[in-house]
């Protein structure tokens, strides 16, 4: 595990460089983040309308400007597994990528159990945004805990990572990190959490999550995490 464990490091190493957040104009650095692994989960975002959403489907509750989520996990996986077939929800390649934890769903196999409020958010971006990369969904079918325990949400499925929304790479207080977090917060049920606030202060973009939000310091700042409580089974608030 030492040598995927080195190589993943390396490349959140690397989605932490703020220069990285230029990519979408930068031909050239594209390029490198392509060598590096991390294409499937950038490429092409940029250049998709950012309008574009996964097609609806039997079995969704909502709608609106949030758009349909999925009612129960197999639904809203089937879902995911069109947007991501379509290349607009893509994965960063990590110690056992989390593409397969959809198709695993998607197909009835819940044996890597991702909770359905997780799906509905990432639902609910690809409605906003068009476009969305993932860098982390459940570990334990991963086995990797990048700088954390296994305490975490992601542990049991209960949390997101947000790389990227509509071709821009996310710090968690960047504007598509923020617009995000304030179309969902409403719809978070209590005990959830959301990282990286220090990056919201010191972009000037911190705001009031609600009463049933936590916000957290010393995650990365390259995504935005967001989960619905590891020791919970509440759903969205929808």
């Amino acid at each position: 595990m030492a040598a995927p464990a080195a190589a993943a490091a390396a490349k959140f190493a690397l989605l932490n460089r703020r220069e990285l957040l230029q990519f979408a104009g930068n031909a050239a650095m594209s390029a490198a983040v392509v060598t590096l692994g991390l294409g499937t989960l950038i490429a092409g975002a940029a250049a998709r309308s950012s309008t574009a959403a996964p097609g609806g489907g039997g079995g969704t509750v909502g709608g609106g400007a949030m758009g349909p989520v999925g009612a129960d996990v197999l639904s809203a996986a089937i879902e995911l597994k069109k947007a991501k077939d379509a290349g607009n929800l893509t994965f960063l390649s990590t110690p056992g990528n989390y593409a397969f934890q959809i198709d695993q769903l998607a197909a009835g196999d819940g044996s890597c159990g991702l909770a359905l409020p997780c799906l509905q958010l990432i639902q609910i971006a690809l409605a906003q945004f068009g476009t969305v990369g993932i860098s982390d969904l459940n570990r334990a079918c991963t086995g990797d805990l990048p700088h954390s325990s296994g305490y975490s949400a992601h542990w049991v499925g209960r949390a997101v990572d947000f790389a990227s929304l509509g071709g821009q790479i996310l710090t968690g207080g960047d504007s598509a990190s923020v617009a995000l977090l304030q179309r969902i917060a409403p719809l978070l049920p209590p005990s959830s959490q959301v990282g990286q606030v220090e990056d919201r202060y010191a972009h000037g973009s911190w705001f009031d999550l609600g009463p049933n939000v936590s916000e957290f310091t010393g995650d990365a700042p390259n995504h935005l995490h967001v989960d619905v409580g590891r020791n919970s089974s509440a759903g969205l608030l929808l």
